[in-house]
């Protein structure tokens, strides 16, 4: 047994689409143009099996039970589910939502079963106990935990109506204390969360047999002294009864809607909390105040339900104090309708906004300052492009709102004459060319700043609101798979950096995307070339499909990459006779089911816009510099947002690269 780790990814696509052959392009020898799928024929000799899963609280019906390895899945019945069209055994099997039958509770906090960790045949059961290991460390932990719980180690991996013993009370003990976290906390890191949980039981349980509230109120306290780790948990009241779920219903099905959410900056208490609409200003509710956790919470009147059912507006929740510090965030009614769908307990752990912070803040501030919170439409459209091509500028001014209320940094709001944090943020965001931060505005310690935001990036919950997109409801669910076959299934990321060695690196990865084929090859050119590109060796893996129109492969260290479209716009070159598509998609790093990053990529399959890349220093030397200045400072992994940046503005001049002659007319 071993542990296995999942990761999603998600990537943005680039598609040329030829509109007339018009003898426009130069021919370079070194380039080979010939786009060809070589892979095609492969793609069809993919031997498809499909794999029983049975889903065991009770038997958990109406779930969404799925592998990246697999293209669908459908329910047989009383907890069994068929994964379908498997281009290879499963990695993760994963399971969202679903109803636990004879219970009137909901599956809302996902379950797995990392497969690497069961010898058994085919048939796989998914269930709140191999949540529980899927992350353990080794065999010995495993063995460890099953002594703890009264079980040999094959039982935790059993369907519980064929062990002997009576599993089911432990089973449900263990999922409520997940369900009361979903229901009543703000979870931002699940792995995280279910490690602790394992800890206590290892802790506490004896021949399967503890007190589920002593383990929920040992977890609570780890949350609060540590809410970085993986948010604020709210579970200590789980009553150890027989009917535990049906005490753990009451709370995820309140009579009205219940809004919870936390001000967080580290934790901020008794702030002022007051909702409202962005267009009318109408309020909400006003009357909410933080609590010593930094917890709020708030019934929704029916008015306001219906008025989030039938119209669209975006929704601000502004929490402030007396001593300057106001933070925001916000959530469209759209979203909000879709949520109520699923339940009237709206929290944290549905949607990381509801977690008013520095970085909701910085986004919100930058998204007024662009006239975009008066309709959904350019709301939408505006935070996609805020997190696709300026997260990084975000970031930045969320430090900077951190300095001011961590450090008591008021010389800033003085110098800036800003009465708040909010002001602060318009003061020193500069957007006429898109999304600047402009520190020489504000009074901040440029290296404490960097410090911070380093520090944002590895804090759960803020980091966790810097990852999340929210995918465009304008992209179908197909919108990737058909991406990708008018693509030839051939895409490639640029990216620009210096190395350790202080060179000046541009760099390719070529990433082919069938089924059962997921390969990837990375190519680098060094400062000033514009010769042949260095290109490390192929890597292939064939545990890949298409599922619900994403791409998820999951490669040899048992991590999944998951391909998944957010938008696209297109870009006609008449001097080429071509159209270029620009394709925005998210990368996700998933373990256990949980989120862990989230990155917007945008990915070209042109080869054209790579070739661009590759004769900068020789045809536009100015803006060869230009970028090289741009990335100074940043290593390799902070660049994404610079390069997405970069394809976006440098697209239309890849004319000047290829041709010489305007051509007034395409042959169609």
């Amino acid at each position: 047994m071993k542990k296995v780790f999942t990761a999603l990814s998600v990537s943005a696509s680039f598609l040329l689409i030829g509109c007339g052959s018009g003898g426009s392009s130069v021919s370079d020898a070194n380039i080979n143009y010939d786009q060809q799928n070589i892979f095609a024929a492969q793609a069809g000799k993919v031997n498809y099996k499909d794999y029983t899963v049975n889903v065991v609280d009770d038997a958990i019906i109406k779930a969404q039970v799925s592998a990246p390895e697999c293209n669908s899945s459908k329910e047989i019945g009383n907890g069994v589910y068929v994964l379908l069209n498997c281009t290879s055994k499963p990695t993760y099997i994963s399971v969202n939502s679903g109803v636990i039958d004879e219970t009137n509770a909901t599956q809302s906090f996902p379950l797995v079963l990392n497969v690497a960790q069961t010898n058994k045949n085919d048939n796989f059961v998914v269930t709140p106990l191999t949540t529980l290991v899927a992350t353990a460390s080794d065999e010995d932990e495993i063995e460890e935990v099953a002594e703890k719980l009264g079980l040999d180690v094959e039982e935790i991996f059993e369907d519980p109506v064929k062990v002997d013993k009576n599993v089911t009370p432990v089973l449900q003990k263990v999922n409520a204390i997940y369900l009361k976290a979903e229901a009543d906390g703000a979870i931002a890191n699940k792995v995280k969360f279910i490690d602790i949980v394992r800890e206590q039981i290892k802790t506490y349980a004896k021949n399967g047999d503890f007190n589920v509230t002593k383990v929920a109120s040992e977890v609570e306290k780890i949350s609060q002294q540590k809410p970085q780790l993986f948010g604020l948990v709210f579970i200590s009241d789980i009553k150890d009864t027989k009917d535990i779920l049906e005490e753990i219903a009451k709370v995820q099905k309140p009579n009205k809607v219940r809004f919870l959410g936390l001000v967080f900056d580290d934790k901020l208490v008794n702030m002022n909390i007051k909702i409202y609409r962005a267009d009318t200003n109408e309020i909400i509710d006003d009357n909410i105040t933080s609590d010593s956790t930094g917890k709020w919470e708030f019934t929704l009147s029916d008015e306001w339900v219906q008025k989030i059912k039938n119209e669209d507006f975006v929704i601000i929740m502004e929490a402030s104090n007396d001593k300057n510090i106001t933070l925001t965030s916000s959530i469209t009614s759209k979203k909000l309708r879709n949520l109520l769908k699923e339940s009237k307990n709206i929290t944290p752990s549905k949607h990381p906004e509801l977690v008013i912070s520095n970085v909701t803040t910085a986004e919100d501030a930058i998204l007024n300052k662009k006239g975009a919170m008066q309709s959904i439409v350019t709301y939408e459209g505006n935070k996609t492009e805020l997190k696709t091509y300026y997260n990084d500028k975000v970031i930045t001014t969320a430090a900077v709102i951190r300095d001011v209320i961590d450090n008591n940094n008021t010389s800033i709001l003085d110098n800036t004459d800003a009465k708040d944090t909010y002001n602060l943020v318009d003061k020193i965001v500069e957007t006429d060319k898109g999304v600047e931060v402009n520190l020489e505005k504000a009074d901040v310690d440029t290296h404490a700043i960097s410090d911070l935001e380093k520090d944002m990036t590895k804090n759960a919950i803020l980091a966790r609101q810097i990852n999340y997109v929210a995918v465009s409801t304008t992209i179908k669910v197909d919108g990737f798979e058909a991406a990708a076959k008018r693509a030839g299934n051939v895409f490639y990321r640029i990216l620009a950096y210096y190395n350790e060695n202080g060179d000046f690196v541009r760099e390719y990865t070529k990433i082919v995307t069938l089924p059962g084929l997921y390969q990837t090859q990375t190519c680098y050119l060094y400062n000033d070339e514009t010769q042949e590109w260095h290109c490390d060796d192929k890597k292939d893996y064939i545990k890949a499909n298409f599922s619900n129109g994403k791409f998820n492969a999951s490669l040899s260290n048992s991590k999944v990459i998951s391909y998944s479209l957010d938008f696209n716009t297109s870009l006609f070159v008449p001097q080429l006779c071509k159209s270029y598509n620009l394709y925005d998609v998210v990368v996700q790093d998933i373990v256990a089911n949980d989120v862990i990053s989230t990155t917007p990529e945008v990915l070209v399959d042109s080869f054209d816009v790579v070739d661009m890349f590759r004769r900068m220093p020789d045809y536009d030397y100015k803006s060869f510099e230009e970028l090289k200045e741009r990335v100074k400072g940043k290593a390799r992994d902070e660049v994404n947002y610079e390069l997405n940046r970069f394809i976006r503005e440098n697209l239309e001049n890849v004319k000047k690269y290829f041709s010489d002659e305007d051509i007034t007319e395409c042959q169609q």
